[in-house]
């Protein structure tokens, strides 16, 4: 038996048949379908699509045998590799010195005809060969030999095909967007990571799943219909911003563009990417909190019929709204201590003028800021030890230090004995400076109407 020679240049042809990842395919039917049609075509109970590495040859597709693999020392498609330009046919192994004493001529399969065209690269490295093969000598037609070469030709383009559809996936899998693709109703067919990463749910667990269950109850039907109108003028495109519900629970804005793959004038199937925009989103609701804020404090300064007192209490109110903070209060500070002035809400538990210990505040930290004092988790800047802590139990606290005639007078500030579960952001600052700049005015006017009576 004569060893087939290891072609010159086998380092690159090995490296680039595993650059088409040829082991990792569950569903060969593509395959199949090819050596069926070969076997067919050349009228043997045997067809093969066989692909050489280093020890071995593999049967990506096969008909008529058992065997998943042979050694390729005894591997008939290890010969026909070394001239990737032809086709190799041998009419009768027991004539043919290279193989009449080959195992796989004396035992199972029992090989007489064998005729393998070389399965090569556009670089043209040979990967292996569809081959057909007969237990009795044969020969081809040059009309089967032709069909033979064209059906090998055949399998290169699926190889090339299914190359691509992984670059393509390793693309979409790095990709930081959310990429999907959905059938007629929705339902996905593909999910890459980042969808897995950002919405908190397996790609098993995502696929066959419609999509319009994890959009809210309140944003589904305007969703859904902005879609509909868009299939329904037959367009290629859309482009929509909606949330979507992770796993957690957790609300996820996203930035869809979207096309339409249509068959006989029906929506077939959409291919889908979203930029996550939450933190936008976030942003945008905060401003538009921040200025309706200001336009209800414009309006509470409007009110004349209320007295300084009752406008300070609906400015603590105000605040208390807009922070979603449990209280709020200003401070008078003297001497070390620190007195209640007036609160919101008046069933809190406090008093007017109940005086405490100033380092018993967080308030002492306040008077200390140059701005804004903002602590969203006091476990963030105290152990909690401090007295405040273990006293009320405050577990976040935002405040700032007003002045009246240039002397630091007090604190106006806000806590909660909840944990924040965002941190306070610049627009949640600049709106207590607001309100502590807006009261500490408020007080100023009170002041000197007193001093004039």
């Amino acid at each position: 038996m004569q060893t087939p020679t290891i072609p010159e240049n086998e380092e690159s042809r090995i490296s680039a048949l595993y650059s088409y990842r040829p082991f990792d395919e569950v569903d060969e039917s593509e395959y199949n379908n090819i050596t069926k049609l070969a076997s067919a075509i050349c009228q043997t109970p045997i067809s093969l699509i066989s692909l050489i590495d280093q020890d071995r040859q593999w049967f990506k597709s096969k008909q008529g045998i058992d065997a998943r693999e042979t050694p390729r020392d005894l591997a008939f498609c290890a010969h026909a590799i070394n001239e990737p330009d032809r086709t190799l046919i041998v009419k009768d192994t027991l004539k043919d010195e290279r193989f009449v004493d080959n195992p796989l001529v004396a035992e199972d399969p029992k090989i007489r005809f064998y005729a393998g065209a070389p399965l090569v690269t556009d670089a043209g490295e040979a990967l292996g060969t569809l081959c057909v093969i007969d237990r009795k000598p044969s020969e081809l037609s040059p009309d089967q030999k032709e069909a033979l070469e064209i059906l090998a030709q055949q399998v290169m383009a699926t190889l090339e095909l299914k190359k691509a559809s992984y670059r393509y996936k390793n693309f979409f899998d790095s990709s930081n967007d959310l990429i999907y693709e959905l059938d007629e109703v929705g339902k996905y067919n593909y999910v890459n990571h980042t969808v897995e990463e950002q919405l908190g749910f397996s790609i098993e667990q995502l696929k066959g799943r419609i999509c319009w269950e994890f959009v809210p109850e309140e944003f589904r039907e305007s969703t859904q219909n902005h879609y509909r109108n868009q299939i329904a003028k037959g367009r290629n495109s859309a482009y929509y911003e909606f949330p979507v519900v992770g796993k957690e629970g957790n609300l996820i804005w996203l930035a869809q563009s979207t096309d339409f793959i249509y068959h006989e004038n029906k929506m077939v199937r959409a291919f889908a990417i979203a930029k996550n925009i939450t933190a936008i989103k976030k942003t945008e609701q905060k401003k538009e909190k921040y200025l309706n804020g200001l336009r209800l404090l414009t309006d509470l300064g409007n009110l004349e019929e209320d007295t300084a007192t009752e406008k300070v209490k609906k400015a603590l109110q105000l605040c208390c709204n807009f922070l979603e903070m449990d209280l709020g209060l200003v401070s008078v500070i003297e001497d070390g201590k620190y007195s209640v002035y007036e609160f919101f809400p008046s069933d809190s538990g406090l008093q007017s003028n109940a005086t405490f210990k100033l380092g018993n505040s967080y308030c002492d930290s306040a008077l200390k800021q140059k701005d804004v004092l903002a602590i969203d988790r006091i476990d963030k800047m105290d152990p909690r030890l401090h007295p405040c802590y273990t006293t009320f139990k405050i577990e976040s606290y935002v405040g700032q230090a007003y002045r009246l005639h240039g002397k630091i007078k007090g604190t106006i500030n806000f806590s909660s004995l909840f944990e924040r579960k965002e941190p306070f952001s610049q627009y949640d600052k600049d709106f207590v400076s607001l309100v502590a700049r807006w009261i500490e005015n408020l007080l100023m006017e009170e002041d000197a109407v007193r001093d004039h009576v």
